[in-house]
Formats: C-alpha cells, sequence, structure tokens
C-alpha cells in the first residue's frame, strides 16, 4: 500500500529582504532533507508538494527547489497563486489548496499524510507507524 505525504508550505510568506527570509529558507531545506530521509527508509510514501503562495515557481529559492526535488518518490508539485483567503485566514489558505490537490490523490491512496515541512522531526516515529500499518 502507498502512503501519500503532502507537504503543505508557503514559500512566498515572506519576502527575500524579509530579515526572516534566510531562515525560512534554512527551514525548509533542512525539512526537505528530513523527508528525503524518511523516504529513503520507508519507500512506501509518495511524496507531493503543495503552495498555493507561487506565482512562477521558477521564483523560488534555488537552494529550496534543489532540496525539494533530491526527495525520493517525489511525484508531483502543485504550486500555484491563489492565496487571497489565504492571507485573512491560513487555515482557509489551506483549503483551497487542498480543494486543487485532493481530486489527483483521492482512490489511489489509502492514507494521505499533511505535513508542514519547516517542522524539525525530533525521530522519524510517526512515519515508521504509517510505514508499519501499510504493509
Amino acid at each position: 500500500m502507498r502512503i501519500a505525504m503532502v507537504l503543505c508550505t508557503a514559500f512566498f510568506a515572506t519576502p527575500p529582504d524579509d530579515p526572516e527570509y534566510e531562515r525560512r529558507v534554512q527551514q525548509f531545506t533542512n525539512g526537505f532533507k528530513q523527508v528525503a530521509e524518511v523516504v529513503n527508509q520507508y519507500p512506501c510514501f509518495d511524496v507531493f508538494s503543495m503552495d498555493n503562495t507561487v506565482e512562477d515557481p521558477q521564483q523560488i529559492d534555488p537552494r529550496v527547489m534543489a532540496a525539494l526535488d533530491a526527495i525520493p518518490n517525489l511525484k508531483g508539485k502543485c504550486h500555484f497563486l491563489d492565496n487571497e483567503l489565504g492571507k485573512r485566514n491560513p487555515g482557509s489558505g489551506m483549503v483551497v489548496a487542498w480543494s486543487r490537490m485532493l481530486p489527483d490523490l483521492l482512490g489511489r491512496y489509502e492514507y494521505l499524510v499533511h505535513y508542514e515541512p519547516r517542522q524539525h522531526l525530533v525521530n522519524y516515529s510517526f512515519f515508521e507507524r504509517m510505514a508499519n500499518r501499510s504493509e
């Protein structure tokens, strides 16, 4: 059984001239590296990237894209700009993003894991339990 891991991001929530920009880039690159480690250890995960703050994918920081593209089993990227609701309420922005991605995933996976890759994983126990459940 395959499990879809959907990486939910907001690449353009912090502009490049913001003092927090470099920190955010590091959070994404480190998080994507951890996701790559998870997928190497538990290959039952198919990975998808979803972001509704992207006007032009070419403008995503190349360090972030390199880390994302290095994830094994990266099956798709859904990067688009439709964040009017998300500007007012981040939860609403997620609903818009999921409405774009979900039709392609329904029926193909028994489980969908929503994961925000800027988080730092202390261990991989959650993903281990999911992988063991899929056997």
